[in-house]
């Protein structure tokens, strides 16, 4: 009989292959009538997701909150700026049940003292982040009849000092002033403790397989191809409510994660009409993705989990200049499932200097759901949308803490 997990990832497989069928059928019902407004100006949303020092190697996912494909075929480019800051921790998972049992007894925070961990068999694993990370994303635009596209995207990184002023928002200095002058505290998370302006990320497993980067170190991260339907429906459409369904294809081009991954997605928009066209929207969506589901060499495990599963809510704002084009204000919300599996947290011992109350962050994190809030400025006329967003994370793990991006897309 098949396992219960070899059953979770048939589903999926099918209804990644499901969604694609009906292109064939969609394109032959082109000519017919679209139910979605046809219109030269549209915004084109910049990509949310957080430059995590563990997650730019593999495919995540976020809602797509459009309510109608591109018309033509178009180009993006986005860059990023994220302040990454997680101190050195180890953590040590205990291989005998016995082991695992007694320091379940434990309050996490003092497993550390309770037993000698070089003593036990353990798998190990260490973690430290401190950089900013910048993103660089390409996206081109396919489109294909009038309820469907294709997405291709490029997303590499350049891992930085993040010196002031090349890094404005996200730069060690800023945000230390903020927290001594305006909220925080002096030296909250002993940013000034271990000491500013440096670029080292270093993450070990329980292999021993070992990432490491330095300033300047440049990564290409991966490929990944998007497909999007957007249902047309004459009822949905008088009720101002659109979905659309997704399949994700990830190619994983580093070293350190020779792998594909895989998705799906789904996105509900409902609008209300008010006065002198102006337009409130609200959005939720939400996605899986099966990690490295074919793998093509030896990979550090940066997820362990067999599906990953997002959510995202959004509240935007939409008006009409005189000119005719469009801007918008909207407030998102993301939500992503842990990296690593919450079976693997029964004993684990984390250790680290306790200089702060955030200490063992970088390790914990990965057993935890990230989240995080963007505010986004869209601006589109008939040639172009420019972007601009700021995102904060909630839990403060610092996994990015702060991350600011601009995007500029164009139809040709």
């Amino acid at each position: 009989m098949m396992s219960c997990l070899k059953v979770k990832k048939l589903i999926v497989l099918l209804w990644f292959f499901i969604i694609l069928l009906p292109t064939s059928w969609v394109y032959a019902q082109k000519e017919k009538q679209s139910y979605f407004i046809q219109d030269s100006v549209q915004i084109i949303p910049p990509k949310l997701l957080g430059n995590h020092p563990l997650g730019m190697y593999l495919m995540r996912l976020e809602s797509d909150f459009r309510i109608r494909p591109v018309k033509k075929k178009r180009l993006s480019i986005q860059l990023s700026s994220a302040n990454v800051w997680e101190p050195l921790v180890t953590a040590y998972k205990p291989l005998e049940e016995s082991d695992r049992a007694f320091l379940n007894s434990i309050i996490w925070y003092d497993r550390e003292y309770a037993i000698d961990y070089n003593s036990i068999p353990a798998d190990k694993i260490s973690l430290q982040a401190d950089a900013v990370i910048k993103g660089l994303h390409l996206s081109y635009y396919l489109p294909l009849g009038k309820q469907q596209e294709f997405r291709f995207d490029l997303r590499s990184y350049l891992i930085t000092k993040g010196k002031f002023p090349f890094s404005v928002f996200s730069s060690d200095e800023v945000l230390e002033f903020f927290h001594s002058n305006i909220a925080g505290g002096e030296d909250p998370f002993a940013r000034k403790y271990y000491g500013l302006d440096k670029a080292e990320i270093r993450y070990i497993d329980e292999e021993g397989r070992t990432i490491e980067k330095f300033a300047n170190d440049f990564v290409l991260s991966g490929l990944e191809m998007h497909y999007t339907y957007f249902i047309p429906s004459e009822f949905l459409a008088a009720q101002d409510f659109y979905i659309n369904l997704g399949t994700h294809l990830g190619i994983n081009t580093n070293s350190y994660n020779s792998s594909s991954d895989i998705g799906i997605s789904i996105a509900f928009i409902k609008q209300l009409k008010l006065k002198n066209n102006k337009i409130l929207q609200l959005a939720s969506g939400s996605s899986l993705t099966i990690p490295s589901c074919l793998k093509w060499r030896e990979a550090v495990n940066i997820n362990n989990t067999t599906f990953i599963f997002t959510a995202d809510w959004q509240l935007s704002y939409q008006a009409r200049t005189k000119k005719n084009n469009l801007w918008e204000i909207a407030l998102n919300y993301h939500h992503q499932s842990s990296y690593q599996s919450l079976k693997d947290v029964e004993g684990i011992i984390l250790t680290g200097e306790r200089i702060s109350s955030h200490w063992h962050y970088a390790i914990s994190h990965l057993y935890d759901s990230l989240t995080v809030w963007n505010i986004v400025f869209n601006y589109a006329t008939s040639k172009y949308t420019v972007s601009v967003y700021l995102s904060e994370d909630i839990k403060v793990n610092n996994a990015p803490d702060i991350q600011t991006g601009v995007q500029l897309s164009f139809p040709f």
